[in-house]
């Protein structure tokens, strides 16, 4: 059967189930915190492999990073799934293998990367993050491949965007981007991580093919650090960012990993911690203890903020990969809580449904592993667990923070 026709099942003139409606700054996170939300499975185990992250639409569809898998895949509100970009279980074609003109298939396009063809017909060596711009275009970040792809989200077919031809520190390359966020303009940030940077990707103007790279912050591959509150953010060192974010009126958010903190970029151009006191070695695996679950944000230990998502109030999600649990930075305040996961000590809820703590709260859930958290137009909450060992409390899945008051 010819893929092309799985999932061209669409209205508005749309490929895809976006419905040519991408979701920038997404609904703002209950000020009830942990105690305003359910926890529910919305993508079981025994589909995904390692997904990294999720985003969501303004029309309640759901797309995962399944990096395990080597594809990205789409999920209705009603958790219909399908594969929109790359080929299950390959990230790389057989440089010995040819395809003879008698051997064609009719309708499969033959290039390396799969380039200008279907997006189902591409090669994805690494997706690690989705992005969506106000057309309802797709952009994948592709790890491994040190890449950026962007499907039309009208024809269905996936270009490279930026990067690519090898990892490298230029402005030109990436070197293993980890996470990626679009602004209100079009232009798309991007934590590349091994260069201990993040960069700006600007759109291509014709004849150009290609986005525009140029770095605002950190110093490169050879110089990982720690920048100090205040300084200029284009001459500050970071360590192994991992992910950011950019609001409304242009101020950037970093999760500098290596640092164990998440720093915000402001308008005026310098730079500063917003959360996590940075304890422990630089860069080194999280062994650092667990201080508090709330509290001053800047007074509280971060194990291994690994990625961050943006409300439309300015407020974030923080995954934690060292804690595995997802903190709410509430903006207004300068405060942390734990939203879901188990902080040390704390146990699954009476009211668990399974072994991770459906039925529970939030904080009342075991979360393994969180990867890049997404909130839909609902004020859903959607949480990959990116660490799974298919066992019934280890398992590759997505969760779902469903609002009790939405």
């Amino acid at each position: 059967m010819d893929r092309r026709l799985s999932f061209r099942v669409v209205a508005a003139g749309c490929l895809f189930a976006a419905a040519c409606s991408g979701n920038l700054y997404a609904q703002t996170i209950s000020p009830k915190g942990a105690a305003g939300y359910t926890v529910g499975t919305f993508v079981p185990d025994g589909l995904l492999r390692s997904p990294s992250s999720v985003a969501a639409d303004a029309a309640g569809n759901v797309y995962v990073a399944d990096t395990g898998n080597y594809v990205v895949r789409e999920f209705t509100p009603s958790g219909v799934g399908q594969v929109i970009a790359g080929t299950p279980g390959v990230n790389q074609l057989n440089d010995n293998q040819t395809v003879t003109p008698a051997n064609r298939v009719a309708g499969v396009c033959y290039t390396t990367t799969g380039d200008y063809c279907l997006a189902t017909q591409a090669i994805l060596n690494g997706p690690y993050d989705i992005a969506l711009d106000k057309s309802g275009h797709i952009y994948i970040l592709d790890r491994y491949a040190s890449r950026i792809r962007k499907i039309d989200v009208k024809t269905g077919i996936i270009t490279r965007y930026a990067g690519g031809g090898g990892a490298g520190w230029s402005d030109l390359k990436l070197h293993s981007p980890s996470g990626m966020a679009m602004d209100a303009q079009g232009n798309l940030y991007v934590a590349d991580r091994a260069n201990n940077a993040i960069r700006k990707i600007t759109p291509p103007v014709k004849p150009a093919k290609y986005g525009t790279i140029t770095t605002i912050a950190g110093l490169g591959p050879n110089q990982p650090g720690c920048s100090i509150d205040g300084a200029v953010a284009a001459t500050s060192m970071l360590t192994a960012p991992q992910d950011v974010a950019v609001d409304a009126a242009g101020n950037i958010y970093v999760a500098d990993t290596g640092c164990r903190k998440v720093r915000k970029i402001a308008t005026d151009g310098t730079i500063s911690a917003i959360a996590g006191t940075g304890a422990g070695d630089v860069g080194t695996p999280p062994e650092v203890p667990f201080t508090a679950s709330s509290g001053a944000a800047l007074s509280i230990n971060l194990g291994y903020p690994t990625a961050i998502t943006l409300d439309q109030a300015g407020n974030l999600l923080i995954s934690d990969l060292g804690f595995d649990v997802v903190w709410y930075y509430k903006a207004a305040k300068g405060t942390l809580h734990v939203l879901a996961g188990l902080a040390p000590g704390a146990a699954i809820c009476s009211a668990s449904t399974n072994p991770q703590g459906d039925g529970c709260h939030g904080d009342g859930a075991f979360i393994n592993v969180p990867g890049k958290t997404a909130i839909d137009a609902a004020g859903d909450i959607y949480i990959p667990e990116t660490g799974g060992h298919f066992s019934p409390s280890h398992p590759f899945d997505v969760r779902i923070l469903k609002p009790l008051n939405p």
